[in-house]
């Protein structure tokens, strides 16, 4: 765990970009938690970059608190919050996201700044539908997270009957899976057993840090009949030697 205090303090860090919830671990952070992140970051001046962009995707564990609703005071003038549809309704490919910036110095800044880079495009479609989606989509949100629910449940059941010694990170936000199958299987050896034993596409804990490079991370929000048959690839070739 990183010592944030000791970081900040010894660094000269004038950022910090948070991930909330955490990618690739699922991690939704409680208000006490970023009531103290905004502590630490207050007192040494550091603006947080809040990417809050699966806030909407609350799978078990603590409700979602935005950044927004914590922040007061130096700490809420130094903060800027990512956001967009493209997470929660699938939007993605229309372009639509946004920048919440709460102190109009830091805004008119940020605005001057990105003016000088390129024009800040978006998809005409991406706004009508992000609106929509906004308004319009909550019955068809709650049936996707019963779907990721399920489908985590499924994996856990499977990975615990089929391959025991494998770990999955407790899944409180996001639809992404992150399973550790180094029990089983070397590092050196991950891509392989993933992509050409058992014919899977994934994400590797290797893009994320070098200490994770026996974890995959899998998305859970799909069609259940191909998550069981990915968790039926996957615990059927974990149950033979690999190492």
């Amino acid at each position: 765990m990183i010592n944030w205090i000791k970081t900040l303090a010894t660094q000269n860090i004038k950022a910090m970009i948070f991930c909330s919830p955490h990618n690739p671990v699922g991690r939704v952070w409680t208000r006490e938690e970023l009531e103290r992140l905004f502590a630490i970051t207050s007192h040494h001046d550091v603006t947080v970059v809040s990417d809050e962009i699966h806030g909407d995707l609350e799978v078990s564990g603590p409700k979602f608190t935005s950044a927004l609703q914590v922040a007061e005071g130096p700490a809420r003038s130094r903060l800027v919050v990512l956001n967009a549809p493209s997470k929660t309704f699938n939007l993605a490919a229309l372009l639509n996201s946004h920048i919440i910036i709460p102190d109009e110095k830091l805004r008119t800044a940020y605005d001057d700044f990105i003016k000088q880079l390129h024009p800040v495009d978006t998809s005409l479609l991406g706004q009508v539908a992000g609106e929509a989606a906004y308004r319009h989509g909550g019955a068809w949100l709650d049936k996707v997270l019963q779907v990721v629910r399920y489908n985590y449940q499924q994996l856990l059941t499977g990975l615990k009957q089929s391959a025991p010694k494998a770990t999955v990170a407790d899944l409180q936000g996001t639809y992404l899976a992150y399973v550790d199958i180094g029990a089983y299987v070397a590092p050196a050896k991950i891509k392989s057993f993933v992509e050409d034993v058992c014919g899977l596409a994934v994400d590797y804990g290797a893009w994320f840090s070098p200490k994770t490079a026996t974890y995959i991370r899998l998305n859970l929000a799909t069609d259940p009949k191909l998550v069981a048959e990915a968790i039926q690839r996957l615990t059927e070739h974990l149950a033979q030697p690999q190492l």
